[in-house]
């Protein structure tokens, strides 16, 4: 399927929106699975923006999506209404529909909307979208490489934020203990120690700034 992706006249149009309509229309598209795609985007939900409610349809969208969409010529539009979205979130049809603007404003899917208004999928008889309006999955197969980096250097930044808090913490409990041992020094590394975590933002200084201190008491 190459038709252009369409945008109801309706719609309160982004530069973010339009972006995602762009890369729906690519063709040279990588390959995915459903289950890789739906891993991924789960990691990626906090660098994008994506939680609650918004998440829950995400979730749901996905779920709908057929496996062979995310591979070859295919087009991963899932058709499904506001109304059932909201049944099936306990979620008002408004909404919703926010939920679904952050989800294509976030550059993982394109508005494909029908002349009507309506959601459906047309296959042929090999299973291919012929025709398709709904929410196109389309752009998160063409950031696939993209997203997939920002998430390792999201889970290294985390993982190295994380070290640094457990090093903070054996660093500060390591001058609590060398104060205890030498109290006529007590008041003065407590003062440093103080002083680092009030003046020293970022924590992986805080640990190294805490680490030279613990190391003159021991």
């Amino acid at each position: 399927m190459t038709e252009a992706t369409a945008i109801a006249s309706f719609r309160r149009v982004s530069p973010a929106i339009l972006a995602s309509a762009r890369m729906a229309m690519a063709n040279d598209i990588p390959d995915t699975s459903k289950s890789e795609i739906s891993l991924l985007l789960k990691k990626a939900a906090p660098i994008l923006g994506i939680d609650g409610t918004t998440y829950h349809v995400l979730d749901i969208l996905l779920g709908l999506s057929r496996g062979d969409d995310w591979k070859g010529a295919g087009r991963p539009i899932v058709a499904i209404s506001n109304a059932k979205l909201a049944e099936y979130t306990l979620r008002s049809e408004r909404t919703v529909t926010r939920c679904l603007r952050r989800i294509v404003e976030a550059g993982i899917a394109s508005y494909r909307d029908s002349p009507t208004g309506r959601r459906f999928v047309y296959r042929d008889n090999d299973g291919m979208v012929a025709s398709g309006f709904g929410l196109d999955f389309t752009p998160a197969r063409v950031r696939l490489a993209e997203i997939r980096e920002s998430v390792d250097n999201y889970q290294r930044e985390l993982k190295a934020t994380q070290d640094a808090r457990r090093a903070v913490t054996r660093f500060s409990r390591a001058i609590i203990d060398a104060c205890e041992a030498f109290p006529e020094k007590a008041d003065s590394w407590r003062s440093a120690a103080q002083a680092i975590i009030e003046t020293v933002a970022v924590r992986a200084e805080q640990a190294s700034e805490l680490r030279i201190t613990s190391h003159r008491g021991s």
